[in-house]
């Protein structure tokens, strides 16, 4: 459905503003795995100090109706 596509696109339209702006701020874009979504508190903490934004996305991740688990 071009979900991963449409993310990776807004990020780079909106980074493109803040060069412009020059800001000296800039907009990070990370992926994470779904297998790896249980390091997603160390991602977090690792980034929370930086003067930078994030966008954190999880392609591929989904859940059944009668799941309370993510695939």
């Amino acid at each position: 459905m071009g979900k991963s596509s449409l993310v990776k696109a807004a990020h780079a339209e909106v980074r493109k503003g803040l060069q412009k702006a020059k800001s000296g701020h800039d907009l990070k874009l990370v992926e994470i795995h779904r297998e790896d979504i249980d390091t997603l508190p160390h991602c977090l903490a690792a980034i929370r100090d930086s003067r930078h934004r994030f966008i954190i996305f999880c392609d591929d991740l989904s859940f059944d109706h009668d799941d309370t688990s993510y695939k």
